[in-house]
Formats: C-alpha cells, sequence, structure tokens
C-alpha cells in the first residue's frame, strides 16, 4: 500500500514538471510548435487517416457483425496452435499486420468488449500486435521517403517476422487458463444489425482516429522542439523516432542504413504507445513488459532487414544512392481547408453523437 501512494506522488509530481516543461515550451518557441503542428496535422490527412480509417473501421465492425463469433473453426488452427488464442483472434492478428499500429490494439479492445477472449489473452495479445502496415513502410518509406520500394518491403517482411515470432514466444510462455468462462461469456455477445453494426463502426472509426491525430499533432510540435534545441545534430536525430515515429523516420531515412529504421519502426515511438494505451483503456497489462516486447521487435526487425540487405546488396545500393523524397507538408490553401473540414466533421459527429453514447458504448 505505502509503494502504491508514494507512485501517486510521484505522478503527480512528474504530471507537474510536465505541465511547466510545456507552459516554457510554449512560451519560448512558439514558431517550433506551431510548424510542428502544422506538419502533425497534414502527416494526419496525408498518411494516417487514409491508411488507418478503413482498418480501423473493419476490426468493429468484424465483432458488431457478429463475424468473430463466426469465425471457422479451420480457420482458427494457426492461431490456437501457434499463439495459444481462440480462433476470432486470428482476424486482429492479420488485421495489425496490414493496418499499422493501433489497429491491432483497437481489436483486441473489441474482441474483449464482445467477450470472445479473456483478460489474460487480451494481454497477451497486446504484446505482439504492433506493427507498421504496408501503407506506411513500402508506400510511405519505400516509395515517398526512401525512393527505393525494395527497401520498403524488406522493412515490411522484417515486421512481418517479428510480430509472428512474437507472438509465438507469448504462446510458449502462456498457460491455458481452464477455470475461464469463455464458453459462457460468449454467449453473452449481442450480434448487432447490420447497418447498425457499419454506422457503429464508422462513428468508433472517427472518434479514435480524432484522438489520434491529436497525439500525432501535440507530438509534432514536441519533436520541432527537440530538433531546434539539438540543432539537426546527426547523432541526437534517432532520438526523434522515440517521440513520434512518422516524423522522426522521415527526418534519418536519408541518413541512416535501413537496419536503423527498422529498428525504431519495430519500437513505434512514445506517440504510438500513448495511441495503444487509449486502446486498450480497461484492459490491465503490464506496461514494463510491453516496453520489453517493443525493444524485442526493434531489435528483431533490425536484426532481419540486416540480413535481408546483406543478402540483396542492390536494393542497398540503390538506397545509399538515391536522395530522400520528402513530402511538402505546407502545401496549399486547399489542404489547409481540408484539415480545417476534417476537424469541424469529427466535432459536429462527436457531438451529435454525444446523446446516444449509451447505444454506442462497448
Amino acid at each position: 500500500m505505502k509503494l502504491y501512494v508514494n507512485f501517486k506522488k510521484y505522478q503527480v509530481t512528474v504530471a507537474l514538471g510536465i505541465f511547466i516543461l510545456g507552459m516554457l515550451v510554449l512560451i519560448f518557441f512558439p514558431k517550433e510548435v506551431r510548424n510542428g503542428g502544422t506538419n502533425g496535422g497534414f502527416l494526419c490527412i496525408q498518411v494516417l487517416i487514409p491508411s488507418l480509417f478503413p482498418f480501423m473501421v473493419l476490426t468493429d465492425f468484424f465483432t458488431l457483425s457478429g463475424l468473430g463469433a463466426k469465425t471457422p473453426k479451420f480457420a482458427g488452427v494457426l492461431t490456437r496452435y501457434l499463439f495459444k488464442l481462440p480462433k476470432e483472434a486470428g482476424a486482429v492478428i492479420l488485421l495489425s499486420l496490414l493496418g499499422g499500429y493501433p489497429v491491432g490494439a483497437k481489436g483486441i479492445k473489441s474482441l474483449h468488449t464482445q467477450g470472445l477472449i479473456s483478460d489474460k489473452q487480451a494481454e497477451q495479445m497486446a504484446m505482439f500486435c504492433v506493427a507498421s502496415g504496408p501503407g506506411f513502410l513500402v508506400t510511405y518509406l519505400g516509395v515517398v521517403i526512401i525512393g527505393n520500394i525494395k527497401i520498403g518491403y524488406f522493412l515490411l517482411i522484417s515486421q512481418v517476422i517479428t510480430v509472428l515470432t512474437l507472438g509465438i514466444i507469448s504462446g510458449l510462455f502462456t498457460k491455458t487458463d481452464k477455470t475461464n468462462t469463455m464458453t459462457a461469456v460468449r454467449q453473452e455477445a449481442k450480434t448487432t444489425d447490420l447497418g447498425d453494426a457499419f454506422v457503429m463502426s464508422v462513428v468508433s472509426g472517427i472518434k479514435s482516429l480524432a484522438g489520434l491525430c491529436g497525439l500525432v499533432i501535440l507530438f509534432g510540435g514536441i519533436c520541432e522542439v527537440f530538433i531546434c534545441i539539438t540543432k539537426g545534430n546527426p547523432v541526437l536525430t534517432p532520438l526523434v523516432s522515440l517521440l513520434e515515429i512518422t516524423m522522426g523516420t522521415k527526418i534519418m531515412s536519408s541518413h541512416y542504413p535501413p537496419y536503423l529504421v527498422s529498428f525504431f519502426c519495430g519500437f513505434g515511438g512514445l506517440c504510438v504507445h500513448l495511441q495503444i494505451f487509449m486502446q486498450l483503456k480497461g484492459i490491465e497489462f503490464s506496461k514494463s513488459l510491453f516496453f520489453l516486447f517493443r525493444i524485442l521487435q526493434g531489435v528483431l526487425s533490425a536484426l532481419i532487414t540486416l540480413m535481408l540487405t546483406t543478402l540483396f546488396p542492390s536494393a542497398v545500393e540503390v538506397f545509399s544512392n538515391s536522395s530522400s523524397s520528402e513530402p511538402k507538408f505546407y502545401s496549399s490553401a486547399a489542404g489547409c481547408f481540408l484539415l480545417i473540414l476534417c476537424s469541424g466533421i469529427f466535432l459536429i459527429i462527436i457531438q451529435n453523437m454525444g446523446c446516444k453514447n449509451r447505444h454506442f458504448r462497448r
């Protein structure tokens, strides 16, 4: 009990320090915060919203429509024997590999809310259902930023192998809980009308994206201030990826080898971790174990990428000689209008759905 009280006092002290530091940053670095926030906003429009929103809708639709409870037995053979998880978890694992970082967490929360996985199984899935999707690794990093699609595929292959490996490892150390009552819980899971399930999935996806984009905009300002303070020191540049992975990898991809970029993509960054914690709110899991898995994921991803670039050196030569093609985030008045329009739509829909919050609460 004493340890718990001391921790709470420590938490309040840290919160006060963050508040004071934040106020000082806003006072002394207003231009950097503004520019970083603008970059973060355009990243949301150009990268996050197009790549994450469809997958977020699908993860909720999968469970709300009853597809999760009706998953064929044969489809869950690998899920059951490799990961020691129920067959319903297979689709979420696949979506986490295709959609991006927070999609897996959203799928875990959806399965847990519907009673398709237990608390212990949700915690296990939270350890490895964290990955960059092909939209980020191949299209954004490989094609747009690095200018070499082969490197993008190397990063993707490394992520897939690493996630599956960590899933198998977590299954090996997970004991089957024979005393749980998952069968009884599944019988209570309700199937929503198909039309309502689709609308509820869209609204839930919009709410989730609003929170994610807010974090990205905030961390965009933080990253810009960090770059200003360090004056673009190449030794400290990779640390930006520990804060926000999208901006961090954009900055470092043209100056550092692919395996180092792969490490930070596997780790995810603090902004991504907060997004995942937000999605998994209400599910108890070890934060320290989560960070340990992220470090393991980064190391394994880097090793696999290093092996691939060693086996295919021609791709590395193209990578080394190519100049980084960075997207222009300060595009035009049309881009600003689109950002404002999307924000307005988010606010209007959330406000209109407020009176029906109980209906959409999962």
